[in-house]
């Protein structure tokens, strides 16, 4: 699978997908949430086995970074209204390949303001150690 990954992340074959989220007293859609996917014909197609193996072989930042990445600019491209919700893992933050301030660099790049966009500390690898969360949430 760490061949896969690295392929993955070589080639930079992550889809997104936005999920709209809706105002449920207006019935208006007011942001997008980015899924990413790995390639259809992939075994790490499923963003559990897909953010799995990246933490397993340390590779949770890259992935995370070109997610981001592509949701970025899936977001400008198809000029979706609204803000955009991405998920991160306080875990990535931690891995030694992790340089800060490339966010910041992304939203500049796709000329997006902070202000649309919104960071989920995702729930995904759930943790223990309260200070990473505490991290992640001073990074951010």
């Amino acid at each position: 699978m760490l061949n896969e990954l690295q392929k993955i992340l070589s080639e930079r074959s992550i889809a997104t997908l936005f999920q709209p989220i809706i105002d449920k007293y207006s019935g208006q859609i007011f942001a997008y949430e980015a899924l990413s996917r790995g390639p259809s014909d992939s075994p790490l197609h499923s963003p559990n086995q897909l953010f799995d193996y990246a933490r397993q072989y340390s590779l949770l930042s890259e992935l995370e970074l070109l997610c981001r990445e592509k949701a970025l600019s899936g977001f400008v491209e198809q000029q979706l209204p609204g803000k955009l919700f991405i998920n991160i893992t306080p875990e990535s933050l931690e891995q030694e390949s992790h340089q800060k301030g490339q966010t910041l660099d992304l939203l500049k790049t796709f000329n997006l303001s902070s202000s649309e966009v919104v960071i989920e500390l995702t729930e995904q690898f759930p943790s223990s150690d309260e200070n990473v969360l505490l991290n992640a949430l001073e990074h951010y």
